[in-house]
């Protein structure tokens, strides 16, 4: 098992060379994985489940769900029951040869998986493949019944929209925590108010892994500021992380 991020040991193919990740901070106590398209937090988080030998607790700050069944765009089109996931006769059959569980796990496997993968099948794919054991979602859009549905699906899960966030229960979730951004969460620049500043800044401290899906084109048609770019919030998002990752080096967590 490796625990130290800086000497993480991966297949022949990792991801370190690949070019989806090429904004990716490695060098940090916090690995921060970014990306364009929100299903590539899929590999992220499979390598540092394989890597460190346990499932993890996801928290995600999004605009969106994205928690649409597990390949459930390719099932559609197969004529199948998109609630089967990964149990689909047609999707069971592709799996049976890939290394896509932790304790057999090949970056190279999980990435072509990905491919099958769309931008809002990423969280109960993680799920079921064994990477996250919970997750959180903090969305912006209505998710009326989802918490309900899933959970009788089996699913340990919870859902807030972003004006009703119970912050003690999401401070109290046990370590590792994957905490996942998609910028369209940020409509306007007052969300990086200093309020919820204080608050992510308490999760950051306890996060294991961070991923960051870029989605520019779903940010643009979201956001409420006209002069407010995706980069510039990513920038936002970057400053807040760094600021606690030197704050936990300096005290030793």
């Amino acid at each position: 098992m490796v625990t130290n991020n800086q000497n993480m040991i991966y297949s022949d193919y990792k991801i370190t060379d690949c070019s989806i990740y090429r904004n990716s901070i490695f060098d940090w106590s916090i690995p921060i994985f970014i990306f364009e398209n929100h299903k590539y937090a899929l590999p992220a988080w499979g390598t540092f489940c394989h890597e460190n030998g346990i499932p993890m607790n996801l928290i995600t700050f999004d605009r969106h769900n994205d928690t649409r069944a597990p390949f459930n765009r390719i099932i559609c089109q197969k004529s199948g029951n998109p609630d089967d996931g990964i149990k689909n006769y047609y999707i069971n059959e592709y799996l049976i040869d890939k290394k896509n569980k932790p304790d057999s796990f090949l970056f190279e496997d999980v990435f072509q998986i990905t491919e099958l993968v769309s931008n809002d099948e990423q969280i109960k794919t993680a799920y079921d493949f064994g990477y996250t054991k919970s997750y959180s979602v903090i969305h912006r859009e209505s998710a009326e019944g989802f918490e309900e549905y899933d959970r009788r699906l089996g699913y340990h899960c919870t859902y807030y929209d972003y004006n009703n966030v119970d912050w003690d229960y999401l401070f109290k979730i046990d370590n590792p925590i994957a905490l996942d951004f998609d910028p369209d969460y940020f409509a306007r620049r007052e969300d990086f108010n200093s309020e919820f500043i204080k608050r992510i800044e308490r999760i950051i401290m306890k996060t294991a892994i961070i991923t960051i899906a870029r989605e520019t084109i779903f940010f643009e048609r979201g956001k409420e500021d006209a002069d407010f770019s995706n980069n510039e919030a990513l920038v936002k998002l970057i400053s807040i992380i760094e600021k606690c990752i030197i704050l936990k080096e300096k005290e030793g967590y």
